[in-house]
């Protein structure tokens, strides 16, 4: 084949390779390209062939094999599970501190969204003013796009309150995730009673204190309320669907299920913890 016809065969099947490149990647190759020598400026045929390895190596399959990299990365993360009032938040605290991860959690996104104003939390904003409670599929819309954003998949994540449902689990199972673990915080159904019914705010400072566990000073007892539903009744009701659910969360991620002592402590129930982080 003659010189000039075959730098020309060369060319079309470097053409050829750029087609399935993503665009930024095929504009700098067409850079490099536009800078070779013509047939005239080659001075032997030895560097002609440098010239061609070089060029070809420029998007040789590192780059392949980066660009597939950056495009499949998995998030990586940890679930935290249990009843009202178990200490689910205090955990996500300590974790945070000790692993950087971001903690996730289902309230802070619902008000998040809500603040933004964006379709989900207009959606999640009308269920909630009329008393109800935001529906799966808007939850696990909402779940999506908080672990698609950069934090995330950079640190990984502590996703506390989802899921609660076991078509939030399924919908959870779908997304490219790598779960490590679901730290199931376990204590009975009378300590969660006593440990939400004593609990008091003030409503100057917005501390929250325990009649039992963190008595409040005595100069500000009597200002202190209750929320209307930190009551043995409602308690009991949100403990009955808690346990409901619970069998088939646990069902859907029984091969990550880490049980954990709650009774404790906070620093005693973290040691537990941090043996699965």
């Amino acid at each position: 084949m003659h010189g000039a016809c075959a730098l020309k065969y060369m060319k079309e099947k470097k053409e050829q390779k750029r087609d399935w490149l993503p665009e930024t990647l095929k504009q700098n190759l067409g850079k490099i390209s536009s800078d070779e020598p013509s047939p005239q400026e080659q001075s032997s045929p030895q560097e002609q062939r440098q010239e061609e390895s070089s060029s070809s190596s420029y998007y040789s399959q590192d780059d392949y094999s980066d660009y597939s990299t950056s495009t499949t990365q998995k998030p990586r993360g940890v679930l935290i599970f249990g009843p009202p009032g178990v200490g689910k938040g205090t955990q996500c605290e300590l974790i945070v501190q000790k692993t950087n991860l971001v903690h996730i959690s289902t309230g802070d996104i619902l008000r998040e969204a809500v603040k933004s104003g964006s379709e989900l939390g207009r959606q999640a904003q009308i269920v909630m003013n009329a008393g109800g409670l935001v529906s799966d599929e808007i939850m696990i819309g909402l779940i999506k796009e908080r672990l698609n954003q950069p934090d995330v998949l950079e640190r990984g994540f502590i996703l506390d309150g989802f899921p609660r449902t076991r078509q939030q689990g399924e919908a959870l199972l779908t997304l490219n995730l790598e779960l490590t673990s679901l730290l199931l915080l376990e204590v009975d159904d009378d300590t969660v009673v006593e440990r939400i019914c004593g609990r008091r705010i003030d409503p100057v400072s917005g501390n929250i204190y325990h009649l039992t566990f963190d008595p409040p000073p005595e100069d500000i007892a009597d200002r202190l309320t209750q929320r209307s539903d930190d009551c043995e009744e409602i308690v009991r009701s949100r403990l009955e669907k808690y346990h409901d659910n619970l069998a088939a969360v646990e069902s859907l991620f029984s091969n990550i299920v880490q049980r954990i002592d709650a009774k404790g402590d906070k620093h005693s129930v973290f040691r537990q913890v941090e043996l699965y982080l």
